[in-house]
């Protein structure tokens, strides 16, 4: 179900409610998105929409979890999500996704995934 959800994510509110599943809370989605977390709230409630550069942010994060989700259940994509990564400058990924990175952390993801991560 959580697959289904998060890749038929179109609206704001859509992607607030497909990241629960993984443990992405409200708060952390205002850090990927670098808004401020009442803003996720008006989003998830469809009162106000995110801008462009927004969605595309949020985007990222869907293309981070839909590589995950392939090898680790949606607890364990919610926590690798939350864990200092070396392969990150020893980041939580969600904070390089804030920071832009969001390159080093779809290799990141890769890497996890193909068993190289160290």
């Amino acid at each position: 179900m959580s697959t289904k959800r998060l890749n038929r994510a179109i609206e704001a509110s859509d992607f607030v409610v497909a990241f629960k599943d993984y443990g992405v809370s409200q708060i952390d989605i205002a850090t990927v998105a670098r808004v401020d977390p009442k803003t996720v709230y008006a989003w998830k409630a469809k009162s106000t929409r995110p801008r462009s550069s927004t969605y595309s942010r949020l985007d990222g994060l869907r293309e981070v979890v839909r590589i995950l989700e392939d090898s680790l259940t949606t607890r364990g994509v919610g926590q690798w999500l939350h864990a200092n990564n070396r392969l990150i400058e020893g980041q939580r990924p969600l904070d390089a996704l804030r920071e832009g990175k969001q390159d080093q952390v779809l290799q990141a993801a890769k890497s996890f995934i193909d068993g190289s991560y160290v």
